[in-house]
């Protein structure tokens, strides 16, 4: 039957937090028709951009689809936050444009050889990942929220 099960499975993992002290969310992910389950998710704070204003606060919410793969979503989770905040664009609130640089910098980084290993890793699991201690195409939906607004902005293929 290729990648999809003659019946979906429906058992849902379920997350719940708070950031800070005016942000909850929650989150429930479904493996459905696909063999495996490929998508990941991100809920975090992040640090708070040097040239802003002290009262910009920001969080990142993000769903990855692995369309196939669920190595390449499990590496976005891994290395979007650390990368976003170190973009110039990033440490001078310009956080639209620092996200546009991040999804740039997740395509250089997966298709840079010295990520395979990781990647192949990251295929038969995250804890294999970790326990490896590695340094380390799919889709992403990412909000983003300022006062009073929320953006969001997307990558990747024409959807599954």
């Amino acid at each position: 039957m290729g990648a999809y099960l003659s019946a979906p499975v429906t058992d849902k993992e379920q997350e719940e937090g708070t950031i800070g002290d005016s942000m909850t969310f929650g989150v429930t992910a479904m493996q459905g028709w696909r063999r495996d389950m490929e998508d990941d998710h991100y809920c975090g704070a992040l640090e708070s951009p040097k040239g802003a204003d002290g009262e910009l606060k920001v969080a990142m919410f993000a769903v990855w689809d692995g369309h196939g793969g669920k190595e390449v979503a499990r590496f976005v989770r891994r290395h979007m936050a650390p990368q976003l905040v170190e973009i110039a664009e990033y440490q001078r609130g310009e956080l639209g444009l620092a996200l546009v640089k991040a999804f740039h910098r997740m395509d250089e980084m997966l298709w840079d050889d010295s990520n395979v290993a990781e990647l192949e890793a990251l295929k038969k699991g995250p804890a294999e990942a970790e326990e490896e201690e590695l340094d380390a195409g799919g889709e992403a939906l990412v909000a983003r929220s300022r006062k009073p607004a929320l953006s969001s902005g997307g990558g990747g293929g024409g959807g599954d």
